[in-house]
């Protein structure tokens, strides 16, 4: 009989601090963003703006104005932002969605990625659904790579992506040096769409660096 008293004691004490526990987690929120809407926020990492959320982790999935007209998918469990008029600045993606990159030139953004928008609504960075050539300057296209993530300036011009076939740029200062980008490595371009650079893709995870030189 002790013994099982003494084992009811036990879980009583281990039930007693679970609940403590669970009652110490931070509690959801539910926040104005502005403009007459609100959120649902998870207790933690919350960062205000007056009385409304600037940002936060979304406790729950919703769709969100980005402009008057589009409403995009949100996850729950990331950051978001909101601008003061509660419109979406950036989340991550809960679904396919297609943006504007230019007032009339269109690109599918893939769920899981984050993605930012101007306040026109336009694409500002986001992460590719597909592998797509995409202009950097006028006349000019780059093969972006698809699932990876890519920026755009805002004439709606590639900035940098992740490159999906290997070319071959010269430098704007340096115009008599070609320069070979490999498959996989990231490639900018600079405010005007000049060539800037290109780097090769990271080692795989476990590979072994010697004198600089990688297997």
């Amino acid at each position: 009989m002790q013994r099982i008293i003494r084992g009811l004691l036990i879980l009583g004490i281990a039930f007693g601090n679970m609940g403590a526990a669970l009652a110490a987690l931070p509690i959801d929120q539910v926040l104005p963003t502005g403009g007459g809407y609100s959120v649902t926020c998870q207790g933690f990492g919350v960062e205000m703006r007056g009385t409304s959320v600037k940002s936060c982790f979304l406790a729950l999935p919703g769709d969100f104005s980005v402009t008057a007209q589009k409403v995009i998918p949100c996850a729950a469990k990331y950051a978001t932002a909101f601008r003061s008029d509660g419109r979406v600045e950036y989340c991550t993606l809960g679904a396919d969605t297609s943006f504007n990159r230019t007032a009339k030139e269109v690109l599918l953004c893939k769920a899981g990625g984050r993605v930012v928008v101007r306040t026109d609504g336009t694409v500002q960075s986001a992460t590719l659904k597909d592998s797509v050539e995409l202009p950097y300057k006028k006349g000019a296209t780059v093969a972006c790579r698809g699932g990876s993530p890519v920026d755009f300036r805002a004439d709606g011009n590639v900035e940098a992506c992740i490159l999906d076939k290997e070319s071959v740029f010269v430098a704007a200062e340096k115009k008599s040096l070609d320069k070979t980008c490999v498959v996989g490595g990231l490639i900018a371009f600079d405010e005007y769409g000049s060539f800037s650079g290109c780097y090769p893709p990271a080692p795989p995870k476990g590979s072994i660096s010697q004198g600089g030189q990688t297997p």
